[in-house]
This record gives C-alpha cells, structure tokens and sequence, in this order.
C-alpha cells in the first residue's frame, strides 16, 4: 500500500508500505493534483502551468518528475483510464467545464439550474516520445474508456456501443 498526500500547492509526500517516504517540491503557487497510480508506484499528477494550461506529469520513487505534453486547451486531466504494460502508453479522461458554473456550485453548495455543460476527452501519451498520440472528444453520453495492455488499441463506450480505435 502507497499512501499519498498533497497539500495541493507544491508538495506531495508519499509513504509506501515499507514505511520509507519521500516527497516532490515545486513552486509553492502551482496547484498540484493528484490524479492515479501508475505501474510500479508512480503517480500521475497535474499542475497549472501559468497560462490557463494544465500540465500532467509522473512522479517516481525518490521524487524523480517526468513531464508530459500539456493536456489540449481547453481540456485538464480527470482521471486515468489505463496504461501499457510497458508503462510508455498512459490514456486520461480530459475535462472542460465552466467556472462560471463551478463558482456557484461552491458558493451556492447546489448544482447550477441551468446549461452548464461538460465536456470529456480521452487523451493518449506516449510517455518515452513526450507526445500525445491520440485526443478523441467523447460524447452522447460516453462513459469510459480504457487503453490495452500493449497500448496499441483504444475502447470507447459510446451511446450504448463499443468502438475500439488503432493507435500509431
């Protein structure tokens, strides 16, 4: 078992079953999430990265950061949908919403009445290369996806129907 915390603006410390812990320092301004487990203990996290973008990357045992390419505009990392066996494939659910909206859920504690509408993209990385190699909007009521275990394949279940796509 990991155990990781974030204080959400800088540092994230992680203890491991073992008992030994080590923690990632950044700029104290950057919000930092984390967002899953990876293959052999790492972590996917995101930071905004000073223009309104939203930055992935992987932390490894030691503290040892990895970047990833910038999620699509207007698009920030929500969860991980799967990874290669290999560890060089990862695919993210991105997400866009309002913050119109999101202000007012916080401030109000209700979902706002009115269009508010999200929207979902599954994004492939190709970690070893640092590019994403596949983004495909999800819509009609999308509700996952999931990369194969070789990282040569993405599944989307759409609208009732299952669409696997080849990826390069």
């Amino acid at each position: 078992m990991i155990n990781c915390k974030q204080d959400g603006w800088g540092t994230v410390r992680v203890r491991t079953a073992d008992g030994s812990t080590w923690s990632y320092h950044d700029v104290p301004t950057r919000h930092i999430r984390f967002h899953g487990w990876l293959p052999a203990g790492a972590l996917l996290m995101a930071a905004g990265n000073g223009d309104g973008g939203n930055a992935p990357f992987t932390l490894h045992s030691g503290g040892t950061r990895h970047d990833l390419p910038v999620m699509p505009r207007p698009f920030w990392v929500e969860d991980v949908l799967g990874y290669s066996n290999d560890g060089s494939r990862l695919a993210v659910l991105g997400v866009h919403w309002s913050y119109f909206c999101e202000d007012f859920e916080d401030i109000t504690g209700i979902r706002p009445p009115f269009g508010c509408k999200e929207r979902f993209m599954l994004v492939v990385f190709d970690s070893a290369k640092k590019k994403i190699i596949s983004q495909r909007p999800l819509k009609n009521g999308a509700s996952w996806g999931v990369l194969s275990p070789d990282g040569k394949r993405l599944a989307i279940f759409e609208n009732h129907t299952l669409f696997i796509y080849r990826l390069p």
